[in-house]
């Protein structure tokens, strides 16, 4: 039998690990409230989310702890009155309670770390689109924008909607031959380059999700079988296409870029960001990212990655063999689309605004300024100079510049 004695001393125990517990905890809740931020690796810029795993240890601890060292209830209150089963429950429910306290916390943090400096411009050219498209591509001096709904090409205040192709999932220009090649589920379709009273005419009659036009009349398109490689010849509608290459297999590419004068082009598949010989298709380097992507550009030695609430990947790409990890620039809610414009990078990131992170120093990357007076930016192209920024919440495009963005001290 146990004497008063025994139940004392537990009862005296149990009271010193509950008090222990809670100073650990408040120690622990200090830390996280207090210290700055800290980065998971050296090459990462903004705050990391250590402090939902934080709050996760916290809620374990101040609600396990005491629950652990407690007598059995009354086991006529139910079948789980033992300490062996209520304490891992509670445990379990202090776990989930600090985790999403602590994604608060870094929700917040995120939150402080792109604040900016604030830039409020005023837009050069604001363009009513007749449809919110899904998907932007540079297109010389100008900006293609495509959705299911059709294909509406932008330079300066010039809008042509260029004509009679529906479903289309990318476009590219190709310089060289004077047509823009659609892709849609129905094959590839060449388009005139501003005469919108011309309907386009398929080309090839493999579906299509996505295109890029590299130099001298060279396209890589991905589709559901893998990627397909093809030269042209023509001008307008009247361009021809010949395969010239093609991979099977493999994970649907999230997007895809050849940049002028180069060889390479750059496939983003599933978490792996692949460099491509635009001729032969080739896989000549890649590099395993720890997040899926949405969005690539790649400008010089340069390439971003947007990653949706990942942040953005920055990478140098300057030996297409071993492209490198630069940076990984956290603290953008959702980085829904990003472009490249002379060393700064331009993220679409919704409610958050158009956030400039200067890149001069890749390894680096800071806020040069964040952009709130252009609605809900989903989609972003840089050209020649100058930004286009889509509004997701209304469907106009602004076309704006940034000479005052300067990298904060």
């Amino acid at each position: 039998m146990r004497g008063p004695g025994g139940a004392r001393e537990r009862r005296t125990v149990a009271i010193w690990n509950a008090c222990r517990s809670t100073v650990v905890a408040l120690l622990l809740i200090g830390a996280a409230v207090l210290l700055p931020p800290a980065t998971a690796a050296a090459q990462e810029s903004g705050p990391g989310g250590y402090r939902k795993w934080l709050g996760a240890a916290i809620g374990a601890v101040v609600v396990g702890v005491p629950t652990f060292t407690s007598a059995d209830f009354n086991p006529n209150l139910g079948t789980c009155t033992r300490t062996e089963c209520f304490a891992p429950l509670a445990t379990a429910v202090g776990f989930t309670l600090g985790l999403l306290l602590g994604k608060e916390f870094d929700d917040a943090a995120a939150r402080r770390f792109v604040a900016g400096p604030r830039l409020d411009l005023r837009p050069r050219e604001t363009v009513q689109l007749p449809f919110l498209p899904d998907r932007g591509r540079k297109a010389g001096t100008a900006a293609l924008w495509s959705a299911a709904e059709g294909l509406v090409r932008l330079e300066g205040e010039t809008q042509s909607r260029l004509g009679g192709v529906r479903g289309l999932s990318d476009a590219a220009l190709v310089d060289e031959r004077a047509a823009i090649v659609a892709a849609t589920p129905s094959g590839l379709f060449a388009l005139p380059l501003v005469q919108d009273d011309i309907a386009g005419r398929r080309v090839d009659a493999r579906g299509a999700r996505l295109v890029a036009a590299g130099s001298g009349g060279r396209l890589v398109v991905s589709g559901a079988g893998g990627l397909l490689g093809f030269t042209s010849v023509g001008r307008g509608t009247a361009l021809e296409l010949s395969e010239a290459a093609r991979t099977t297999g493999g994970p649907l590419a999230a997007d895809l870029v050849w940049p002028r004068a180069s060889r390479i082009a750059w496939v983003l598949e599933g978490p792996r960001l692949v460099a491509r010989d635009g001729g032969t298709l080739a896989e000549v380097g890649a590099l395993e990212l720890s997040a899926a992507a949405r969005s690539l550009d790649v400008e010089a030695a340069l390439g971003v990655v947007a990653a949706g609430r990942d942040g953005v990947f920055v990478i140098d790409v300057s030996d297409p063999a071993m492209p490198r990890l630069a940076a990984r620039f956290q603290g953008i809610r959702n980085a829904f689309d990003v472009a490249l414009l002379e060393s700064r990078a331009y993220v679409a990131a919704g409610e958050q605004g158009l956030v400039v992170v200067d890149l001069t120093r890749p390894a680096a990357p800071a806020v040069a300024a964040v952009v709130r007076n252009l609605g809900s930016p989903s989609l972003v192209q840089g050209t020649s100079g100058q930004v286009w920024v889509v509004d997701g919440a209304t469907g106009e495009a602004h076309s704006v510049s940034f000479p005052g963005a300067a990298p904060p001290d």
